[in-house]
This record gives structure tokens, sequence and C-alpha cells, in this order.
């Protein structure tokens, strides 16, 4: 009993130690949110979209005002805009929309970081309980090394990225970070049999259902690794958990219901889900405007190759893993050709390929991680087994992810769940060894400089990445008059502008 009492103990003062760090990572990202760190008058763009979409659906329509909507978003022949990402961002205004002061700031800052709080915290308590039973055995140096890996997530992983910029863009994305850390969470919880089967599939339900509305490239996973997780629980005792799986399959269902359903109210059939550069019944707003020609070399791309197309893995690959950040003349010179090299000799034969700024490749954000994942090798068969569920659902995300026609900074966080399982994998290799000291110093002091690196350019990549998309032009709100520009260039009428460039409900 006194021994039980101890490791209680010394579990609990471990985990002290851990939320130390997550409050300060919380405060941290704050900050970065808070656009502290933008200099002058510099300010996100657009980010007045979801607020917008928000009052749109609290009038009874989907449809949302070209002078928020500009570029980013589907257009029907008579100038009706509908927003192509996903509402899941919404949740956050149906939380706190009655109490903020929209008037006066915009939502988008605060929505990106709680969801950041959220999938990163997860995502700490993830390898902390991986951790936790050998931190514990550690003496004083195990408390030392939560901090440091409660640091390393916070700091040295994607979650600086999704917070660093207050645009539209990331919101989608931080609702899948978000989703996907909740996920794996569990899954570790299950492993460890600190989370019943039964009550994990509800939530690993919702999580993919709430993914299929923010990224639904994320979602294709998780929907089939919680299909993995009801299978497993139907072949154990589905007598008795017939009423769980029923209600996770409808969890499921309704996501992938109303997912179909918003299709079908944007284009007319529920199982499209983008428009074309085409013009036609719906059109892709950047082409509807004149500002990319249907017959370019992005929409060749997509008409000829498709969207997804396994052909891109190996430039993807390349890309997303090895391309050389932009850190002073050399290195930014090199990168490009690199990248060169890249298109030329990996993706010949699949079309053109945008790769945008700032660029920084996985080695780089995520050594130390990396590290970990290469270290799963290592983990016995069983240990494996155990993450079915997650790694069936990081993995076929990531995969979907690299066959993608664009490679941009924010698509890299859609690829860490699947090197996070991987690294939680060989984290479970590794601390026994570490805990019984027969892990090298050599390898321990290599693991704290990849840290150190990946900490280091993570920060400096996401410093960057906070300028991106502000003040660029191309998503401050539309005036009356830049909208009527835009809208004469398509000869509607004056009472046509009148009604396509009416004034946002809920910004100023």
């Amino acid at each position: 009993m006194t021994d039980l009492a101890g490791r209680s103990d010394n579990n609990a003062n471990l985990m002290r130690h851990s939320v130390y760090v997550a409050l300060f990572g919380a405060l941290v990202y704050a900050v970065m949110a808070s656009g502290f760190f933008l200099t002058g008058d510099s300010a996100p763009d657009n980010p007045n979209i979801y607020d917008e979409y928000y009052f749109a659906l609290l009038d009874g329509h989907f449809d949302l005002p070209p002078r928020v909507v500009q570029f980013e978003g589907h257009y029907t022949a008579d100038g009706t805009a509908y927003l192509y990402h996903g509402i899941a961002p919404l949740l956050t205004r149906y939380a706190f929309g009655w109490v903020w002061p929209f008037a006066v700031f915009p939502m988008t800052g605060f929505s990106i970081w709680l969801w950041a709080v959220i999938g990163t915290f997860a995502y700490q308590m993830a390898f902390f309980k991986i951790a936790e039973q050998h931190l514990g055995q550690m003496g004083e140096t195990g408390p030392m090394l939560a901090r440091l890996l409660g640091f390393a997530v916070w700091f040295a992983s994607p979650g600086m990225i999704v917070v660093a910029n207050g645009t539209f863009y990331h919101e989608p994305i931080s609702v899948g970070y978000a989703a996907t850390g909740v996920f794996v969470l569990c899954c570790v919880l299950v492993i460890q049999r600190k989370l019943n089967l039964a009550k994990a599939v509800l939530i690993l339900a919702t999580c993919a259902a709430i993914s299929l509305h923010a990224r639904p490239n994320i979602a294709i996973g998780l929907y089939a690794g919680a299909m993995f997780a009801i299978t497993l629980l139907a072949t154990a005792k589905i007598r008795r958990n017939a009423a769980t799986i029923v209600a996770a399959l409808s969890i499921l269902g309704f996501g992938g219901s109303a997912y179909l359903g918003l299709n079908a109210l944007k284009f007319g059939e529920a199982t499209q889900s983008h428009s074309s550069f085409e013009s036609g019944s719906v059109q892709y707003g950047f082409a509807y405007w004149g500002m990319e020609r249907a017959d370019g070399e992005r929409a060749e791309a997509f008409e000829k190759y498709g969207r997804f197309n396994i052909g891109r893995l190996p430039h993807n690959i390349a890309i997303y893993t090895l391309d050389i950040p932009d850190i002073g003349p050399a290195l930014s010179s090199l990168g490009e050709h690199f990248r060169s090299w890249a298109v030329n000799t990996l993706a010949a034969d699949v079309g053109h390929i945008r790769v945008e700024h700032p660029h920084a490749g996985l080695i780089y954000l995520l050594p130390f991680w990396l590290a970990l994942a290469v270290s799963s090798f290592w983990a016995q068969a069983s240990v494996w087994k155990q993450f079915g569920p997650a790694l069936a659902a990081t993995l076929i995300a990531a995969g979907l992810t690299l066959t993608y026609a664009t490679i941009t900074l924010r698509y890299r966080v859609d690829l860490w769940p699947a090197i996070a399982v991987l690294a939680l994998i060989g984290m479970s290799a590794i601390m026994p060894k570490l805990a019984a000291g027969n892990l090298g110093k050599g390898l321990q002091h290599g693991l704290a400089v990849l840290f150190l690196l990946g900490a280091i350019t993570t920060t400096y990549i996401s410093m960057g990445l906070l300028k991106l998309h502000a003040n660029s032009g191309f998503g401050s709100l539309w005036t009356f008059e830049v909208c009527k520009t835009f809208a004469q260039t398509r000869d509607f009428t004056d009472a046509d502008i009148v009604r396509i460039c009416r004034e946002p409900r809920g910004v100023l």
C-alpha cells in the first residue's frame, strides 16, 4: 500500500510539472495569436469570413457577401458566394458568439488559439502517458524529463505553426489538429486501460465527424480509424455494446450526412465537394473574378491529373521532408535548386504542383519526433497491434495529404499525426531503456540536440509565418467600390451590383 501511495504521489508530481508547461505554452500561444509580434498596421488578411458565416447561418442562409469571401469561395452565375472551407470552426462561434464583441475584433485568432491549445495539450498528454510509468522510476530526473517532453510538444511541434498565423486558412487546420490530437490521446488511454473502448469509440467518432467539416483529407483517415475501433469493440462483446456501437455509427453517419447535405446546397450535388475552374453552375472564386485562368497550369493539373494523385508521392514526400528552410540567401538559393530538381525529376508526369512559401522540410522542423518515429522499428509487434486504429487513421490522412497538388507549410500540420503516432510507438521502445540506464549518453545528447534544432527552426519559421497573408491586399475587406469594380467585369446590372456588393452583416 505504501508503495502504491508513493507511486501515486510521484505520478501526480509528474503531471503537475506537465500542466505547468502546458499553461506556459498556452500563454505563449495566446501572445502569438493576439498579433503582438505584428509590426505597424499589419493585420491578418480576411479574418472575418467565419464570423460572417456565423451570422449568415443565424439569418438562415449559407451564402456570404462577396466583399468578405472575395476569391476564397464558390460562385454561382448570379454572383452568390459560398465558402469552400468547412463549417467546423463555427463551433467556436456557437460556444462564445453570444458574448464575443465581433464589432471590435474578429474571433479568428481566439478560435485558432483555442483549437491549437486543445490539440497540443492532447498530444502532450499522449506522450506523457506513454512515458509516465518510466519517468516515475527515474527519481529526481523524472520531473525534469516530463518538463522537457512538454516543451518539445509545445515548442518543437506543429502547434507553433498552427497558432502563428491569424488568417482564416488556419482555422480548419487548427480544428483538424485538435481532432487528431484528441483521437490519438483516446487511443493511448485505451491502450493503457485508462479509458474503456466502449466510451472511446464515441469520442473517436465525434473527432472524425468534426474533422470532416474542417479537413476532409484527415477525416477519411479518422473515419477509418474509428471504424477499426468499432470493429474491435463489436468482435469483443457486440451484444453488451450494441447501443454504443449504434451510437458511434450514428455520429459518423450524421457527420457524413451533414457534409453531403452542405455539398448539395452549394453545388446541387451531394457528392461534389469543390467548384470548377471552368465557367458553369458553380465556379472557383479566383477564376470567377479573373484572377486565375481556367486553362492555367494549376487548373490543368487538377483537371487532367486530379486533386489527389498517387503519382505525386515521390515529389511531395521529398519536398515535405527535405525542403531547405529560407534562412539566409545561401540556403534560400540552395532550396530553389532543390525544388527545381524535384519538379524536373520527380513530378515530370503529374502536371504542375504548387509549392508555397515559407519553405522548411520536416527534418528541420521535427527532427526529434522523426528520430522517435524511426525508433518505432525497435518496438514489439504487440505495441504496433495496439496502435492499430491510430495508425490506420493517421497514415491514411497523411497519405492523402501527400498526393495533393499543392504543398504549403500549414499542410505539414496534417502530416504530424502520423509522425506523432510512430513517435509514440518509438517512445514505447525507448523509455524502458532510458529508465534502466541502458540508453547511451551519446544517444541521449543526440536527442537533446535534435530537440533544440527543431525548437529553433520551428520558432524561426513560425515567426516568419506571423506576417504571411498580412495586409497582402487579397484579404482585407472589400469596399463597395472594389467589389463594384470586380462585378462590372462580369457585366452585372446596377441592381445586381447593389445586391452582390451588399454590406457584410457582422463586421465593420
